[in-house]
């Protein structure tokens, strides 16, 4: 079992991340029939994109500190197709695709509030120790 994590390539959030919102739809390919009740679906069904919004709060002692994260930030979520982790044995393909953030007020600019899109072109979780085995036959019938 991993451990919390939460991590886009080199940019750690662990201590920063509040939520993690995760949607996966399927791809249906649907037809109307005439004089026929509901829909035909004439392909297999396959999923799509996932998609993963986190949101977060960073803070820093003043505002030129926070500048330099945020800086930073937009660097590395801007490096490319990266490993997405929630756990540390568990990862996801993803590529940033929206950066939002706003000052806290009251906080005199030293904190954010930001939320990080991604786009997952692949769907599926992969893990980082991934075990195989190989078995043979070692008699006939």
């Amino acid at each position: 079992m991993g451990t919390l994590t939460l991590k886009f390539g080199t940019l750690s959030m662990v201590d920063a991340i509040e939520s993690w919102e995760e949607s996966l739809a399927t791809r249906l390919n649907a037809m109307q029939v005439p004089k026929r009740h509901g829909i035909l679906v004439s392909e297999v069904p396959v999923l799509a994109a996932r998609n993963v919004r986190l949101r977060g709060r960073t803070q820093a002692a003043d505002y030129e500190t926070l500048r330099t994260t945020i800086d930073l930030m937009e660097r590395l979520l801007n490096a490319g197709r990266q490993k997405l982790y929630k756990w540390s044995d568990r990862y996801l393909y993803a590529y940033k695709s929206a950066f939002a953030y706003g000052y806290v007020p009251g906080s005199t600019m030293s904190a954010v509030d930001f939320s990080i899109d991604f786009v997952c072109d692949d769907p599926f979780w992969y893990d980082d120790a991934a075990s195989q085995s190989s078995q043979s036959l070692t008699t006939g019938d």
